[in-house]
C-alpha cells in the first residue's frame, strides 16, 4: 500500500507572521518525510520471507512503521500539550488523546528497543 501525502487542512495564507513558503516547505519537508519513510518501511516489508526473516527483525520493522504512521498526529499532539496559549480543557484533551495512540506509535520506543 502506497500512502500519499495530503493537501494541507488549514488555509496557510491565513496565518499571520508565517510566509506561505515557510509553512508549505515544513509540511512537504516533515510530512512528506515521514510518508517517504512509511512507503520504504512497506516495501521492505513486503519484501521480506516471513518464514526465514528473524522475529527481531520483523518487530522492528512494524514498529519502525507504526512510528512512521503516527508520526504527524504524535507531533501535533505534543505541540499542543507545550503550547501555554491554549486552554487547560484542549491540553488536557490532547493529553487524553496522546494516551490513545498505540504503545510502540512513540519515537522513544523505536530509539530504545
Amino acid at each position: 500500500m502506497k500512502y500519499r501525502i495530503k493537501q494541507i487542512h488549514c488555509r496557510p495564507w491565513t496565518l499571520n507572521g508565517l510566509s506561505l513558503k515557510l509553512i508549505e516547505s515544513h509540511y512537504e519537508n516533515n510530512y512528506g518525510g515521514a510518508m517517504r519513510r512509511l512507503n520504504a518501511i512497506t516495501e521492505q516489508l513486503a519484501s521480506l520471507d516471513f518464514a526465514n526473516t528473524p522475529g527481531h527483525v520483523l518487530n522492528g520493522l512494524k514498529r519502525e512503521e507504526l512510528v512512521a504512521k503516527f508520526a504527524r498526529k504524535y507531533a501535533e499532539l505534543k505541540a499542543v500539550i507545550a503550547d501555554m496559549s491554549k486552554s487547560e480543557e484542549e491540553r488536557y484533551a490532547a493529553r487524553l488523546a496522546l494516551q490513545r495512540l498505540p504503545r510502540n506509535a512513540y519515537p522513544s520506543r523505536l530509539r530504545n528497543r
